[in-house]
């Protein structure tokens, strides 16, 4: 199994937030054998220290410091190419499936799909929760129609994953 990571998840990880690290110990548990990833977008957002608060490029460098010692390997999708991945997160936005002003979380979407990850773990509501049943379906029809390495990519959060995979 595949599992992209978003950027708040990884902040969250590296502020040591109870509920993010039992998600990725349950994970390492239940979900054998398992691929951590990150897409160029959350890469991107980690490093964009001029957009950042103190605690946040603190959080930051933890991350980027930590990430390959908690399992997580950064991906390129230079086969795929970005504007590709920058239509389909347009179209994404469009269908209302995220809001227009999340232009990267739309892209992480789009990138966790190419990547053909199974699943997205982000912290940003409007990526899981506002995802209905008609909202995932449209999402999935977008990433078939792009042809996505996992047009049925799920996605969750690290509260959903604690509390439904942790004894």
């Amino acid at each position: 199994m595949r599992i992209a990571i978003d950027n708040c998840v990884l902040l969250n990880r590296a502020n040591e937030v109870g509920q993010v690290i039992e998600a990725f110990l349950a994970i390492d548990q239940k979900f054998r054998p398992v691929e951590l990833l990150i897409t160029p977008t959350v890469l991107q957002e980690l490093s964009a220290k001029y957009e950042m608060t103190e605690e946040r490029r603190r959080l930051s460098l933890i991350a980027l410091q930590s990430l390959l010692s908690w399992g997580i390997k950064p991906v390129n999708l230079v086969p795929v190419g970005h504007g590709i991945i920058e239509r389909i997160a347009q179209t994404i936005r469009d269908r209302g499936i995220v809001p227009q002003e999340e232009v990267h979380d739309s892209c992480i979407i789009a990138e966790a799909a190419f990547c053909g990850c199974d699943m997205l773990l982000s912290s940003d509501k409007h990526c899981w929760q506002d995802a209905g049943k008609d909202n995932l379906a449209a999402l999935w029809e977008i990433l078939a129609d792009a042809h996505a390495a996992q047009p049925q990519l799920a996605i969750f959060s690290p509260q959903h994953i604690s509390r439904f995979y942790t004894p």
